[in-house]
């Protein structure tokens, strides 16, 4: 794993480093482990991809580190890191080592990864006196060893010190964005939007989901995404529409088929979430043409709601509101009192997943849902919080009392969106999404393909 050695400006690390110390106080260390590189099979390895709240922290992006940080006001920062070694470097690319990394993120101290123990307990200002103890509770047991045997003898010590989960202390930082991560955030969805919108003039009746896939990949790479994406891209033709995670395959694109396509490239680890649905041929048939317009009109009533103050079951009520209402318009749903079959979740067998989630360095980001021990209040929507708005109907192929028309359409529509003080704002806004714009680019698609010689269309 070769490091990265474009270095960004370490001080946005440094400043990050600093607000988490002065949520520790004087008296908390935590513990942030980098990623370790993962064998596949025999001496492969999987890509590499650098554990995101240390990604955060950090900007390092070598495998198997460790950053300890102390709080306090003069919070202390030190990192272990894999040391030079020439011959491994001759395989896998240069390595900053303890004092390049030192030098160039700016850390307090550093030292080779070699032998943690040893040095966390020569610091002997690191843990004296420290009483909270944070660190992943719940990803690594391993560390917790480390920590205790850096503790060594001082059982009484140990006895008042508090071990709290540094996951979610560090989500919490997270979920509001600074600058920076907006600016990343940014350039990852335009990336995307602008494969989203590309595509439209690529895809064609006879490809296959897999070769649809490709053309995402090849656009994604060209315009500098990491070698990972956010997420392994979902692309369904027709039935296959309405399996919400499905995986795509050989499956051919038919000429009267919906394209669903969710997909995301990942920029300098941070992730975009787009879904757009359209049809294969350039042109919605009405079933196709009514859901979609639902689906979308439920998109825009949600995105009214995505504003500081307001809570993510609002964005989600929204949405469900103008769904349920849609669905019994057309026949889908019994006619009842709207709020009612919405309270009740009659519209879950259509619509049966949530219309947000947070989004960040991880696709589904960090940050708790539920702010309050009792589980029951919603955290309210702040400046600088990253969503997906994402509403979706499915309709499939044997659903009972559904006429055949509508069976096996499959519609999501889906944006990021950033929480702003004045409302928000949708990173992922130039992903076409209008019904006349899709059909547009299209038809604009097949005239030129009717010039240039017809396409031969396979089964």
């Amino acid at each position: 794993m070769e490091a990265v050695m474009a270095i960004k400006n370490y001080r946005i690390y440094q400043k990050r480093r600093r607000r988490l110390a002065e949520n520790l106080g004087k008296n908390g260390v935590i513990f942030v482990p980098g990623a370790k590189a993962v064998a596949r099979n025999a001496d492969i390895e999987y890509p590499f991809r650098q554990e995101s709240g240390f990604l955060y922290l950090t900007g390092f992006t070598e495998p198997n580190a460790l950053l300890v940080l102390r709080g306090g006001k003069r919070p202390q920062s030190i990192l272990f890191c894999s040391p030079k070694d020439a011959k491994q470097e001759i395989w896998n690319g240069k390595r900053f080592g303890p004092e390049g990394a030192r030098q160039e993120f700016g850390f307090h101290q550093t030292f080779a990864n070699t032998d943690i123990e040893e040095k966390i307990r020569e610091c002997s200002d690191l843990l004296c006196g420290c009483n909270v103890i944070y660190y992943p509770i719940h990803r690594k047991e391993s560390l917790r060893v480390i920590i205790d045997s850096a503790l060594g003898r001082r059982k009484e010590h140990r006895k008042n010190i508090l071990f709290l989960d540094g996951d979610r202390l560090l989500g919490e930082m997270r979920l509001r964005k600074d600058a920076a991560d907006v600016e990343q955030m940014a350039h990852a969805a335009q990336i995307s939007a602008e494969a989203h919108k590309e595509i439209l003039t690529v895809v064609h009746p006879g490809m296959t989901e897999i070769e649809l896939e490709a053309e995402f990949t090849y656009r994604f790479r060209r315009a500098g995404g990491d070698p990972c994406h956010a997420y392994a891209p979902i692309v369904a033709t027709g039935a296959n529409a309405c399996t919400l995670h499905h995986i795509s395959t050989n499956a051919h694109i038919r000429s009267g088929d919906l394209v669903l396509v969710d997909a995301g490239c990942e920029y300098e680890g941070y992730a975009s979430d787009i879904t757009r649905t359209f049809p294969a041929n350039g042109k919605f048939t009405p079933e196709q043409r009514a859901i979609y317009e639902i689906v979308l009109a439920a998109q825009k009533a949600a995105m009214t709601m995505a504003c500081p103050g307001e809570r993510l079951s609002s964005v989600h009520n929204a949405a469900a509101l103008v769904i349920g209402e849609g669905l019994m318009r057309l026949g889908l749903l019994k006619k009842m009192d709207l709020f009612k079959a919405v309270r009740t979740n009659m519209h879950r067998p259509f619509f049966p997943h949530g219309t947000s989630h947070w989004l960040g360095l991880d696709v589904h980001d960090a940050g708790d849902y539920i702010v309050d021990a009792d589980g029951k209040n919603a955290r309210v929507l702040l400046q600088g919080m990253v969503i997906t708005v994402e509403p979706g109907i499915y309709i499939q192929p044997h659903t009972p009392r559904v006429e055949k028309r509508w069976r096996g359409i499959g519609v999501r529509i889906e944006d990021d969106v950033l929480i702003t003080e004045e409302g928000n704002r949708v990173l992922s806004a130039e992903a076409p999404k209008e019904v006349a714009e899709i059909e547009a680019i299209m038809k604009e698609r097949n005239g030129k393909r009717r010039r240039g010689g017809r396409l031969k269309e396979t089964k």
